[in-house]
């Protein structure tokens, strides 16, 4: 959908939609997995060394985030308030840079989690071996043809393409014939929508009390998309000759370091509680509100505009 709305050069929309997904994940998918599991299994004990080193991450992310914006500022002191063009110039390379730099911290991250998982499926294999007699999953046939896997992902991948065609290429009209405004369409309902699928996995596992796996599902996904998609655009844009930059509306910006700063002291202890998914979500529903009324920074737009 982003790059849909790249070449459309909404470039507002594609940083509030990205940004909104790392929010909605960070904030409503955790904080609603959280409040399901602790609802039907009390408190719930999870892996603290990861969740610090998922933490850790989006910390990275909303540095990245947070640095053109001081610098922006800096640059608007120093420089004529019609220098614009230099502006904008010196923050496409601030934000290419750091977009470079980005994606080899996920690459890290990637190789860091490969080999992590290659030490578990060792360790499974092990107790498999010595529980052989009593397992006979090896003996399953696989669900579903792997040529027809394909095919359906293909089809499905071609799906969702022409349906985000019609999505982006609806949101004016959405938004001057209804009471809603680009904001919250694009920073709330949109990311929403590309959450669904991570909602209700995250939910349904941390209701299994597996919050360990419900906790990757959800900040997982955000630091994917800060660390990952985001940066990723960048780059796209940068081919196409787009001014796309990391300097963002100074809401969003606030909203995304405080939301990972509440997020860590969530999670920092390996523990918890129905109360503390009501905290996120209930913090989630302010930020629909805040949205709803706020009309989008001039800067932001007059700086990420084609």
């Amino acid at each position: 959908m982003q790059i849909i709305a790249l070449t459309k050069c909404e470039l507002e929309v594609v940083q509030a939609s990205l940004i909104g997904s790392v929010v909605s994940n960070v904030l409503l998918v955790t904080g609603a997995a959280i409040f399901a599991g602790g609802l039907r299994n009390g408190e719930q004990v999870f892996s603290g060394s990861e969740a610090q080193l998922q933490s850790a991450l989006l910390a990275v992310a909303f540095s990245s985030v947070v640095f053109p914006t001081i610098f922006y500022f800096i640059e608007t002191e120093k420089l004529p308030h019609e220098d614009v063009d230099r502006r904008q110039s010196h923050l496409l390379a601030l934000s290419r840079g750091t977009a470079l730099v980005l994606i080899f911290i996920y690459g890290s991250y990637l190789w860091h989690n490969m080999r992590a998982a290659k030490k578990m499926n060792a360790l499974d294999a092990e107790r498999s071996a010595e529980a052989e007699d009593d397992d006979d999953d090896d003996d399953k046939e696989p669900l579903m043809n792997p040529k027809f896997a394909i095919g359906l992902l293909v089809f499905v991948t071609a799906l969702i393409g022409v349906t985000c065609e019609f999505l982006v290429s609806s949101i004016n009209g959405l938004v001057d014939e209804s009471p809603l405004s680009k904001q919250f369409v694009a920073f709330i309902l949109l990311p929403i929508a590309g959450n669904a699928a991570e909602h209700a996995s995250a939910i349904m596992l941390a209701w299994k009390n597996k919050m360990s796996m419900a906790l990757d599902i959800a900040i997982g996904s955000s630091i994917q998309i800060s660390i990952f998609v985001l940066p990723l655009m960048v780059i796209i844009s940068w081919i196409m000759g787009k001014p796309l930059s990391l300097y963002f509306d100074l809401l969003q910006t606030v909203v995304l370091v405080v939301s990972v700063m509440i997020v860590h002291y969530i999670v920092q202890d390996g523990k918890s509680l129905w109360m503390e998914g009501i905290i996120l979500c209930s913090l989630y529903v302010i930020l629909c509100i805040a949205f709803q009324v706020y009309t989008g920074s001039e800067s932001a737009a007059l700086i990420n505009s084609c």
